[in-house]
């Protein structure tokens, strides 16, 4: 799924109209990052200086204005799995996935949140694509679900650590958990 493409499908033509879309984008990663997940939507159209009707009429919901706030890094998550070889690439890839959600709190939040999103779906497919390969390959246990490893990497990239190095080896962890014996 290319979401960087179906988010400039909605970017509106007028000049006018499109800064604001840029500039509500740009204002939702710098909240999030620097805020958490739980900002104000409020608060972003202000940081974007645009009314909140603006932000609305653009995402009307919290989780479409999450998905084109971190489209890109979604899109290169998804890209990141396409052709791998089963083993060392699902680490790669997980290790990668570790690392976008490891900045991303608001896309995080999303992601363990009821509803599903355009980059969850989009995240789902590309890790089970990856995660059936392994699989097949007899490299990971079949008991391993595409929604338990999302579950355990995001849980992982969320965690507070003392620093990346412990968080890289309770990632080890869990990838020596779900290998093939």
């Amino acid at each position: 799924m290319d979401l960087t493409a179906q988010l400039d499908q909605r970017r509106p033509k007028r000049a006018d109209a499109a800064r604001n879309f840029d500039a509500l984008l740009a204002a939702a990663r710098a909240a999030f990052t620097e805020l958490g997940p739980g900002v104000a939507l409020e608060d972003i159209a202000r940081w974007a200086n645009v009314g909140i009707a603006t932000l609305y009429r653009n995402f009307p919901t919290r989780e479409s204005l999450i998905d084109g706030a971190y489209a890109a890094e979604v899109d290169k998550a998804c890209e990141y799995a396409a052709g791998m070889t089963p083993w060392g690439d699902l680490v790669a890839w997980v290790e990668n996935f570790t690392n976008t959600l490891g900045s991303n709190g608001a896309l995080v939040e999303m992601l363990v949140g009821p509803s599903v999103s355009a980059s969850r779906s989009a995240l789902w497919t590309a890790g089970a694509s990856v995660l059936d390969r392994a699989v097949a390959a007899g490299a990971v246990s079949s008991k391993v679900e595409i929604d338990d490893l999302m579950r355990l990497v995001v849980g992982i990239s969320s965690m507070f650590a003392a620093d990346r190095e412990q968080r890289d080896r309770v990632l080890g962890m869990m990838l020596d958990g779900i290998r093939a014996a």
